[in-house]
């Protein structure tokens, strides 16, 4: 199975940063919307929920040509729409605006 990337960002989509080091190795993977890439690299995204298990993923570079597909004996997990992942991410989202907003407040005083 192949993971989907894309060249943009969207809704639904977070940022992959593969660092290069010197040598054509991966140094290290950065991840996130926010993040900002430093350095050589490689800089794509995928669907969000592919983050958390990029881990069951290799990467096969071909040129300037690459995939991503799910290693031998792993699955990854779609979320559908109204199911626990999209809700936890959404709990998550609404606190950290909560927490924004109780921080910019506690100022005013």
């Amino acid at each position: 199975m192949s993971v989907k990337i894309y060249n943009k960002g969207g809704k639904g989509r977070e940022k992959v940063f593969l660092e290069i080091n010197d040598k054509g190795n991966i140094a290290s993977v950065s991840t996130g919307s926010h993040m900002v890439p430093i350095g050589k690299g490689i800089q794509f995204y995928v669907d969000d929920y592919i983050i958390e298990q990029l881990h069951k993923c290799e990467l096969n570079l071909k040129c300037l040509d690459f995939e991503i597909k799910v290693k031998e004996g792993e699955q990854i997990y779609v979320p559908e729409e109204n199911n626990e992942y999209k809700k936890n991410k959404e709990i998550e989202e609404l606190k950290r605006r909560l927490a924004k907003l109780e921080g910019s407040n506690k100022s005013e005083w």
